[in-house]
């Protein structure tokens, strides 16, 4: 059939005839109908080239309608290949589409082999590749990803990937800097497997996971393990890195500590100028609630340190408290402070000697100076003691008096034992210095004669010595005198004396 004219209406009545069908021939460009009935409308000719071919379209300004016009929902079927044996789409009844192969979206944009869905190249600027809306929303879920099965490497249900390094960001949730932020509940929630896993693209690059920005969160990090065997935060870290690290400091300090070969360092750093506040590096609280028993322990910080290495001399140390103060004078160090009940204890030392500091002649070899250089005289304050075994009083002070002389004020020094050469002659001593609430202190007579004087005019005035019925107090050879200082009358006295 040839349209030569405009025809207001146009029917072509399908005959049967001997099993044939009547085919509609459009070969003529323009033919104008206001219904068209056939059961195949056949085009044929060349292809449309934008100005000449074949082509079903309108050129009056009103939508082009393709449309089932079926009392019963009925579906529009696009069918292609060899003699049309392939359904490539399909428009349901219902509105819902079908399609068969892949979907590219954009201008000039081809899905690649095994791709199902392909988004051509965006706007530089502003422009979103997929947008999901779900306004008003409660139990619904924006994207789906199902039976993700076992993948790995670059098999992954999600996979971000850029052919150059940039300063992109894989997945925000909200806006970024400035604009608004979303208020969810819960950002990522991930159930079994691997929740995140990092991997920098070179030695020292990168940050595995940030939280917090111009408005951190409450908690950055809130790990739950239930049950035995189960971490809730496991850092590892090589020799030559640090496992943990756990900072609490203000802005001034915007360096991360290196500690190579620390499993964790907790470090406290403050630039307050409030007279009146504490700081903390790391701090274990154990509570025990309920019932309880005799045999429950809650312990606030356990260190243990053990040395398997099969030939070693080094140092295995549980726990190791250091303090500095600088300017000397303006604050007061204290390497370890251990404070319990009355009834309790606030110290208990097991299985191992206790060193307090003394002279280097007098260091266990446990403690040498080429390791712990730290030279310590330690002074031990006790309310009261309590020992058992034999008791060793170490670091004796040997002093020469020239025979004959007088020793005003005798140099000891932090020493509990004297021992003095006096010579043929022998000596006499008016006082000592380097006294102190408390502090006691036995002389040994060496030589021949030692003279202990009282109030001795020669020495300084809280460096004499108070003797019994004011004499002087004669040593014999080989003979001893123990003197403690008294502090609210600023004098040493007699505590005993060989006869």
């Amino acid at each position: 059939m040839r349209c030569l004219s405009v025809i207001k209406r146009v029917s072509l009545i399908v005959a049967h005839v001997l099993y044939s069908s009547v085919v509609v021939l459009l070969n003529t460009p323009l033919c104008y109908t206001q219904e068209l009935t056939a059961t195949r409308l056949h085009l044929s000719g060349s292809a449309w080239d934008g100005s000449t071919g074949t082509l079903i379209y309108t050129d009056e300004v009103i939508p082009f309608v393709l449309a089932t016009s079926s009392t019963i929902p009925q579906p529009i079927r696009f069918l292609v290949g060899a003699n049309a044996s392939v359904r490539a789409v399909e428009i349901g009844g219902d509105g819902s589409t079908w399609i068969r192969g892949s979907l590219s979206v954009g201008e000039l944009t081809g899905a690649a082999p095994g791709e199902m869905v392909r988004v051509g190249t965006l706007q530089p600027t502003g422009g979103k590749g997929v947008v999901v809306d779900m306004s008003g929303t409660t139990s619904t879920t924006g994207i789906h990803i199902t039976n993700t099965g076992l993948t790995g490497g670059n098999d992954a249900a999600m996979l971000i990937t850029s052919s150059a390094n940039g300063n992109g960001t894989g997945i925000r949730i909200g806006g970024p800097t400035g604009s608004s932020r979303p208020t969810l509940g819960t950002g990522v929630d991930i159930t079994g497997g691997t929740g995140i896993r990092y991997n920098a693209l070179n030695a020292m690059d990168g940050t595995g996971v940030d939280v917090g920005g111009t408005t951190p969160p409450w908690r950055g990090v809130d790990a739950t393990a239930a049950g035995p065997d189960h971490i809730g935060v496991l850092g590892r870290g090589n020799t030559i890195g640090t496992g943990v690290i756990g900072l609490s400091q203000s802005s001034s300090y915007t360096t991360v500590p290196s500690a190579p070969g620390v499993g964790v360092l907790g470090r406290s750093a403050s630039n307050s100028n409030a007279s009146s506040d504490t700081t903390c590096g790391v701090r274990g609280i154990s509570l025990r609630g309920g019932t309880g028993g005799t045999r429950t322990i809650a312990i606030g910080v356990h260190g243990m340190a053990q040395s398997l290495a099969s030939a070693h001399s080094g140092y295995s140390i549980g726990v190791m408290g250091t303090s500095e103060s600088a300017p000397i004078g303006q604050g007061f160090p204290i390497g370890g402070l251990f404070a319990g009940h009355a009834q309790g204890l606030a110290l208990a030392a097991l299985g191992a000697d206790v060193f307090l500091g003394s002279d280097d002649l007098y260091r266990p070899p446990q403690v040498p100076l080429s390791v712990f250089s730290q030279n310590s005289r330690s002074l031990v304050h006790l309310f009261s003691s309590q020992h058992s075994g034999i008791p060793a009083l170490v670091n004796p002070m040997t002093v020469t008096i020239p025979t004959g002389t007088v020793a005003a004020d005798l140099h000891i020094n932090e020493v509990p034992i004297v021992r003095v050469i006096t010579g043929v002659s022998g000596a006499d001593v008016t006082g000592l210095d380097g006294g102190r609430t408390g502090r006691v202190v036995t002389i040994f007579n060496l030589g021949e004669r030692m003279g202990i004087h009282n109030e001795g005019y020669d020495s300084a005035a809280n460096n004499r010595i108070l003797t019994p019925g004011g004499v002087v107090l004669q040593v014999p050879a080989n003979g001893a005198v123990t003197l403690w200082y008294d502090g609210a009358d600023q004098r040493w006295r007699v505590l005993s004396t060989s006869r």
